[in-house]
């Protein structure tokens, strides 16, 4: 009994990856290529089904009907986005002022804001670890095709292992030579900090044999967008460099960080947008697309304030309420020109709930993505390389290389010039003012993208309003069936700066 849910993950998803595919002839599911052979292509599939379970993830797939997403919601109590009415019953906790407590119960009905994800994953690094085991059980690659899938399991598992560490409170680290079914699901629970060690394990030994090995990954990798074995080390990297950097809960452990090892990932990373063709029947990006529509997903002031700090915190509370667009842009407008490019004002305020927070209204909406006007159907920006420099800039910076940070923030190529046309940052400029300028140029360009940046930006600073969830508590279904005890984070009364957030540095502060 306490083994079951944690066993239909496992098991269960490890089977619909062989089911497609005739080649395959394994007795024990849980245990191939022990006694039986696995052909090459299939463990190609199995790794792309491994690849799809990631970023499935990141935004609701078409065939989910509710579009309850962490993805989503994550942003909200970030501040980055708000809105407050209930199309597509997108409306939850999240954004309730002041914060309260997350309904991890059997009884909330969009429990699946949590349990999407977590499926998700795990059932990525259950596929994932069938490609390890059965390769390396067979006395390892044999040929670039192996080798090909066995560097996209382990890119797959590491990834995995990176999101649920970022996003839970503990998950399950599995190792490939796992007999699942002999063993008690609660003993594999670690907390994130160990799942963490896992992912970057699993990402050098992915960015190991991409780094010795000649291939193109497969055409259904990503969705129809290829990436050779160079485009798919710079990913590993940059996926390291992100969960290292994003990863801790507060302050001090944002201090902590193993900078350097930051670096050196960082270094090595990408310098292309990760990219993965959203095609309306796997993949549909809603949460680009409806930020596109001018009466979804409104920008939190939060954000507009990185272009005018003047600017309200907060909108009126009165019904009659309106900010002129002049507003943002006369006294104390910064001149960034991607005010404009990216985002757009709308007078509407009709489809805001006042009863929900009248200060949560905003005017300006998200139009940077195309698929906005395309159902959220076409090439879709999972990550953009921009993240990197930004990424490799704060690690100078936290390493006391001001110069070099100051540097980046400054390349002509990048955003915050080629876009923004802002000025040079001054080489006076302190360290302390050029991490803030990394910040904005984070809020303002990586928002919609990788998963849970926003939310991860803003904990990791003591940025959050105080109640916030700092980490999602592993799934009230998962918890009844090992038997645990359920439990939640959140709400200004469990404020403690590990698992809910102090707001002791909080933007809302005065």
């Amino acid at each position: 009994m306490k083994k079951t849910h944690f066993l239909s993950i496992i098991a269960s998803l490890s089977l619909v990856a062989f089911s497609a595919c005739t080649e395959l002839d394994v007795t024990n599911p849980n245990n191939p290529g022990t006694d039986g052979e696995v052909s090459d292509a299939v463990l190609e599939d199995i790794a792309s089904g491994a690849l799809y379970n990631i970023f499935s993830a990141y935004t609701p797939q078409p065939d989910l009907g509710t579009n309850f997403n962490a993805n989503i919601h994550l942003a909200w109590t970030a501040d980055h986005v708000s809105m407050t009415n209930n199309f597509r019953g997108m409306w939850s906790q999240f954004k309730v002022e002041p914060r309260v407590p997350f309904d991890n119960s059997l009884t909330f009905p969009d429990l699946s804001i949590i349990t999407d994800p977590w499926d998700n994953w795990n059932a990525c690094v259950s596929q994932a670890n069938i490609v390890i085991r059965t390769v390396n059980e067979n006395g390892g690659a044999q040929n670039e095709e192996q080798a090909g899938a066995l560097g996209l399991a382990y890119f797959a598992r590491g990834v995995a292992y990176g999101h649920l560490a970022s996003t839970f409170d503990r998950a399950y680290l599995v190792p490939e030579d796992t007999d699942v079914t002999a063993v008690d699901p609660s003993t594999l629970l670690k907390p994130y900090s160990e799942v963490l060690a896992g992912a970057l394990g699993s990402l050098d030994d992915a960015i190991e044999i991409f780094s010795n090995n000649t291939f193109s990954s497969s055409t259904k990798t990503f969705n129809g967008v290829i990436y050779d074995q160079d485009d798919l080390m710079a990913l590993a990297n940059t996926f390291a460099a992100h969960f290292l950097t994003t990863i801790p809960r507060n302050a001090a452990g944002n201090a902590a960080t193993d900078w350097a090892r930051v670096k050196a990932y960082a270094e090595n990373g990408t310098s292309q947008d990760f990219t993965v063709l959203d095609d309306g029947q796997f993949f549909q990006h809603d949460f680009q697309y409806l930020s596109g529509l001018y009466w979804y997903f409104r920008l939190d002031h939060r954000i507009l304030r990185r272009f005018n700090s003047t600017y309200p915190k907060r909108f009126g509370t009165e019904p009659a309420d309106v900010i002129e667009e002049s507003v943002l842009t006369g006294a104390g407008y910064n001149g960034d020109l991607r005010l404009t490019k990216y985002f757009g004002y709308s007078s509407d305020l009709s489809f805001f709930n006042l009863s929900r927070g009248a200060q949560l209204r905003s005017h300006y909406f998200d139009n940077r993505y195309a698929l906005w006007d395309n159902n959220g159907i076409g090439e879709a920006i999972y990550m953009r390389a921009y993240m990197n420099d930004l990424i490799l800039a704060e690690a100078e910076a936290m390493l006391g290389n001001t110069g070099a940070a100051i540097a980046i923030l400054n390349d002509p190529t990048l955003p915050r010039k080629a876009e923004g046309e802002l000025p040079d940052v001054p080489a006076s400029a302190t360290n302390d003012e050029v991490l803030e300028l990394i910040f904005a140029e984070r809020d303002i360009e990586l928002g919609r993208t990788i998963f849970g940046v926003e939310h991860a930006d803003m904990r990791r600073r003591d940025a959050l309003q105080i109640g916030t969830i700092l980490h999602f508590p592993v799934p009230a279904s998962e918890l009844v069936t090992l038997g645990e005890t359920v439990y939640t984070f959140g709400g200004v009364a469990n404020a403690d700066g590990i698992n809910t957030a102090d707001g002791s540095n909080s933007w809302i502060n005065d």
